[in-house]
């Protein structure tokens, strides 16, 4: 058996694939990969030869029913996991057997055709319940929902907040499409749950457009599911100068968050005099630099501290938005003494 199964493997190295394989063809190739793994990965190896095994018995059936043959295999769940099977099979061939390997590229491409595009065995149509065990609930980094449609985003890998994201887009409970780092987005679903003002205002325009324009692993830092910053109100007039509370509702679709804590960054209704976002954009890039440079875990509640913050948020970009809100905001004249910078008063 053993003889058998090598000079199959020869024979087929020495050959490309055909552009028009049969079925019997692409039984072969499943064995041939199944025979040269048998020993690098067995599990992979009885995989691939149940997978042989099934098509052959689909072959037999389909030459003795040639009047009734089975129906082509369309559902999509079986195609992407065969493909999950080809993939991992395709990969472990190439060093040493090139041309099976490209054997198994074609029947790949030949299931992409019906399946479309996949993401980590994800794929369009999907429905959620399928979707769910590949990507489980408790694992979602934001969502939001509109009508039918709904966006769920992952960390990329799932289990790292700090290297990328993947969201995926639902329509009436299916996987429409997805797309990697699809920061406008993402920030859409983190606003719509961590942030207490509301679009179309300034102070929201603001916000957005600092975590749009910010390095990017510093939007992921800010933006973590564990360690959020919260945006929310503060008011310097009416009687809610004297007290005011706000709301954080969680619902049975939310996500766990706030393992590590959180930053609660007040903003000032007064900041919506302002007449453009810029001076607003200043302030909420100097807030989100403190929770980036960590300054009160680390104690750091100095002028140091904020002169470290306006530093880093003109590195980011924002120095002219730096400039405006200090003339705008700063120091006015009878206010208490404030941090001093290159004998400019800044707050």
């Amino acid at each position: 058996m053993v003889v058998i199964v090598i000079v199959c493997m020869v024979f087929f190295s020495s050959m490309s694939w055909a552009k028009e394989a049969t079925d019997q063809d692409r039984i072969i190739l499943i064995n041939d990969a199944a025979s040269a793994l048998e020993e690098s990965d067995p599990a992979l190896s009885k995989k691939l030869a149940r997978f042989a095994d099934d098509r052959e018995k689909e072959w037999d059936y389909n030459n003795a029913h040639k009047d009734a043959p089975l129906p082509t295999i369309t559902d999509k769940k079986i195609l992407a996991g065969e493909l999950k099977l080809l993939n991992a099979a395709a990969v472990d061939m190439q060093p040493a057997y090139p041309l099976i390997a490209q054997g198994l590229g074609q029947m790949i491409k030949e299931r992409v055709k019906i399946v479309g595009d996949t993401f980590h065995d994800v794929y369009a149509d999907m429905p959620q319940s399928d979707f769910f065990d590949i990507y489980p609930k408790d694992k979602l980094r934001n969502l939001r929902h509109n009508g039918p449609d709904e966006w769920m985003t992952y960390n990329e890998p799932i289990d790292d907040p700090f290297h990328g994201l993947v969201t995926f887009y639902f329509h009436d409970g299916k996987v429409t499409q997805w797309k990697s780092d699809d920061r406008p987005e993402v920030i859409k679903e983190y606003l719509d749950e961590f942030c207490f003002y509301q679009d179309p205002s300034l102070i929201y325009q603001a916000i957005k457009d600092v975590l749009l324009r910010m390095p990017y692993r510093d939007f992921l830092n800010v933006t973590n599911r564990q360690r959020p910053v919260l945006f929310t109100e503060f008011y310097v007039e009416g009687t809610a100068r004297f007290a005011s509370s706000s709301e954080f509702i969680v619902t049975q679709d939310t996500p766990p968050c706030c393992k590590q804590g959180f930053t609660l960054v007040k903003l000032g209704m007064s900041l919506g005099l302002a007449k453009t976002p810029a001076p607003i954009e200043g302030v909420v890039a100097h807030e989100i630099a403190h929770r980036v440079l960590d300054s009160i875990r680390k104690g750091n509640v100095n002028c140091d501290a904020e002169r470290a913050a306006n530093a880093l948020i003109k590195k980011w970009g924002f120095g002219e938005e730096f400039k405006e809100a200090s003339r705008l905001f700063g120091q006015k004249k009878g206010d208490p003494p404030a941090c001093q910078e290159a004998h400019k008063t800044v707050q």
